[in-house]
């Protein structure tokens, strides 16, 4: 099993990534990864804050690519955008370094960013299945992507079961 937390999103190298990844995993592997993804019509790039973010598309093929199957993905948006949400970021930062107002002002960005839906925020679930071709997995990661499970839906599935 392996676990990754916003580590995507500050790799350019996607297909490195996930060759890696899927090259590290046994047939039925798993992955449990919290990033993010683009909703809109072009992948997030800006190396000045080291950021790359594919869209659901871009995810949906590198994953297929590399012979793994979304399980379940968990849009915990709101939630994150909630913990993020900052409107008085300058004020509350400016007594403090340069670099950490950046990084205060870019999870701030990142709350709105997060409420307009621009991006979403998922704990993804992936295994590593090399028995379905590109085209099936597409097809299932292209399903679980466009039927993800709201948190607090998730969160109740997850208690009736304990």
């Amino acid at each position: 099993m392996m676990i990754g937390i916003e580590v995507s999103c500050h790799i350019p190298d996607k297909q490195g990534l996930f060759q890696n990844m899927s090259s590290a995993l046994n047939e039925g592997g798993q992955v449990l990864m919290m990033d993010f993804i683009v909703n809109l019509r072009g992948a997030i790039a800006d190396p000045s804050i080291d950021i790359y973010i594919p869209t659901v598309q871009g995810w949906i093929d590198l994953l297929a690519e590399h012979h793994l199957v979304l399980d379940e993905v968990i849009d915990v948006s709101k939630q994150v955008a909630n913990s993020l949400h900052d409107p008085e970021h300058a004020e509350n930062t400016k007594d403090l370094p340069e670099v950490v107002q950046n990084s205060i002002r870019n999870f701030a960005n990142s709350s709105i960013s997060l409420e307009k839906g621009w991006i979403s925020y998922c704990l993804f679930v992936i295994s590593k299945n090399s028995a379905l071709s590109p085209a099936e997995l597409r097809e299932h990661n292209a399903k679980q992507m466009s039927n993800r499970t709201p948190y607090p839906e998730a969160r109740r599935n997850m208690l009736q079961q304990i």
